[in-house]
């Protein structure tokens, strides 16, 4: 990579965090320290707990993916990989990080770059599924339900063309996505068996995402208690969903900035200023986000001189 990409690929890193300051600017900050203050030992420790419980959740969801492709690990690797890759995901721009999974599979299991890529599409795929579902909630809650009408429609219209056309669908989003890995991995669209990818038996680990995503919503519905903010729950939920899928833009690290600014944004419709939206989306990143990074750091250690000494 040359110094004209490495500086790119760092001004995009810095252009969320750019708004965030932005954001600060125009907000009290004496009072966002002190909605983060609010929280006491036992919990932090409660959510940090949680956050642990959502790894674990995630890791048994990326086995039994794993397990569907003939990919053995045991359970104890299983979680330390997907910890790791999720340590290595909250460091990097769009999350990007996370695919680090496809060279511990080809390390500790042998499985060949190609499958490991088909794998790790597919876990966030779950992701994706469940945080766009969720994202309709908040919808729901912002807008009227009149003119929720032509959004529903075009829904199902999507829906019904999935269904129809999600073969020749997902082909055309894994070659956008092929794209990023091509130099790396040399594989060509055309080695894909879409029918292996598109398999009933994956309706068990979608099943199992609803697990991880609704200890992240009662955390941020916790947080959102203790900061003493009144916000219908299932706002409070969309907005979140709505901010994640923002954070996945490789514009920052770990959604800081984009995710604030969803906030502001949308939370000024349950009567809460920029200084209280932020609040929260901060304390929710401190408490959720950083939890989860020192979680996965841990991880990360455990298997790095595992992996140098093989």
């Amino acid at each position: 990579m040359n110094c004209k990409n490495i500086l790119k690929n760092w001004g995009l890193k810095f252009l969320g965090v750019g708004l965030l300051i932005l954001i600060l600017t125009k907000t009290n900050i004496g009072e966002i320290f002190k909605t983060v203050k609010q929280f006491n030992a036992f919990q932090i420790l409660w959510i940090e707990i949680l956050s642990l419980l959502i790894i674990l959740s995630k890791s048994i969801r990326f086995k039994n993916i794993l397990s569907l492709y003939n990919v053995t690990v045991s359970l104890q690797e299983n979680i330390l990989i997907y910890g790791s890759g999720m340590y290595l995901s909250t460091i990097t721009p769009g999350r990007l990080g996370d695919f680090s999974k496809i060279f511990y599979l080809k390390h500790y299991t042998g499985c060949d770059y190609k499958k490991g890529l088909y794998i790790n599409i597919l876990d966030r795929l779950f992701d994706l599924t469940i945080l766009l579902l969720t994202s309709l909630i908040g919808l729901f809650w912002l807008i009227s339900p009149q003119k929720l009408l032509i959004p529903f429609a075009i829904l199902i219209v999507l829906v019904s063309f999935i269904i129809l056309f999600g073969k020749q669908l997902l082909k055309m989003i894994l070659t956008k996505m092929l794209n990023v890995f091509k130099k790396r991995f040399n594989i060509s669209i055309n080695e894909i068996n879409i029918s292996k990818i598109l398999n009933i038996k994956l309706v068990i680990p979608l099943l199992i995402t609803i697990i991880p995503y609704a200890l992240i919503y009662y955390q941020m519905i916790y947080i959102s208690k203790i900061t003493g903010f009144t916000i219908n729950p299932f706002l409070l939920i969309g907005t979140l969903a709505i901010g994640n899928v923002f954070s996945l833009i490789p514009v920052s690290i770990s959604g800081l900035g984009t995710r604030e600014a969803v906030f502001v944004t949308l939370l000024s419709k349950a009567g809460l200023s920029a200084t209280q939206a932020i609040s929260l989306s901060l304390s929710f990143f401190l408490l959720n986000n950083f939890g989860i990074m020192v979680i996965g750091f841990i991880m990360f250690l455990i298997l790095k001189p595992k992996f140098r000494n093989a």
